[in-house]
């Protein structure tokens, strides 16, 4: 088997929110955290690989490729043998993934709350008694591990290439994007085959293929 190994470091260029999953007093809507230690602000890793996805997706389907419509499964390749780019490696309902992404703990942070007012949609006023508070954090940077193991060297520069065009595309992640949140950039992209690293040119010369350029 070929293994890949991705490390891709984002710069935080504003306060950041992943939505947690546990309560917290006097937060409505507190953050992820992670389950080593309960304190440190973490963005999982399905979050992760649900972004790149889209992404990915959305740059190639503007450049003219067919890809499927996710996240709804009933429109979602349906067998591997014959499923498009995204769901060969990122997998679908049906189809098992083949890269696995780390949660990402955010690195050198502080947290905070910030107060939020509901809109009413309709009326595009503030929505009366409805004051809610999100918690936040600012860091310096987060690092996105990914893994996968393949048959070739080839299908492994593939995804190593369908992986750089989802983070390069992401310049948003986390919750609150439109209240000015998880606003973030690529520092640096590391990957390597069975301990070797992929050169520059090489990447760039598969995500030509990929996009069909």
């Amino acid at each position: 088997m070929i293994k890949l190994n991705i490390e891709i470091s984002f710069v935080l260029n504003s306060f950041f929110h992943s939505a947690g999953n546990k309560p917290a007093f006097g937060i409505d809507n507190p953050l992820y955290l992670h389950p080593a230690d309960d304190k440190t602000p973490t963005i999982p890793g399905s979050s992760l690989k649900g972004i790149f996805r889209h992404r990915a997706e959305s740059v190639l389907r503007a450049m003219g490729n067919k890809v499927c419509d996710a996240p709804k499964p009933e429109k979602m390749c349906r067998h591997e043998d014959d499923c498009c780019i995204v769901c060969r490696f990122f997998g679908s309902p049906r189809i098992p993934a083949k890269l696995i992404f780390e949660d990402s703990k955010i690195e050198n942070y502080s947290r905070s709350s910030r107060f939020g007012v509901g809109i009413d949609r309709r009326k595009r006023t503030a929505k009366e008694d409805l004051l809610f508070t999100h918690e936040i954090s600012y860091g310096e940077y987060f690092t996105v591990s990914v893994t996968g193991l393949f048959q070739t060297m080839d299908e492994a520069l593939t995804a190593s290439a369908l992986v750089f065009l989802g983070a390069k595309a992401s310049n948003i992640i986390g919750g609150c994007g439109s209240r000015g949140l998880g606003w973030v950039e690529v520092k640096e992209f590391k990957a390597s085959i069975n301990g070797k690293t992929i050169g520059k040119d090489d990447l760039k010369e598969k995500l030509k293929e990929v996009l069909r350029l």
